[in-house]
């Protein structure tokens, strides 16, 4: 049903580029999975996870 109500609001492309350095190795016995969760607000109070879904959205065993 949200997605119905979005499709009836005016939409502005955003692309977001996320980058991070230095991370500190913290998980034990192999390397760390950096996470990003991107929260979207579309109305009031509520706010949604953007899953990213795809190999390109992902990294994984980098630290």
């Amino acid at each position: 049903k949200e997605m119905l109500e979005m499709g009836n609001c005016c939409v502005t492309k955003v692309e977001l580029t996320i980058a991070c350095t230095n991370l500190l190795d913290k998980d034990v016995g192999s390397k760390s999975d950096p996470l990003c969760v991107l929260l979207q607000n579309t109305s009031g109070q509520q706010w949604y996870e953007v899953r990213c879904d795809g190999s390109h959205d992902s990294v994984r065993n980098i630290v």
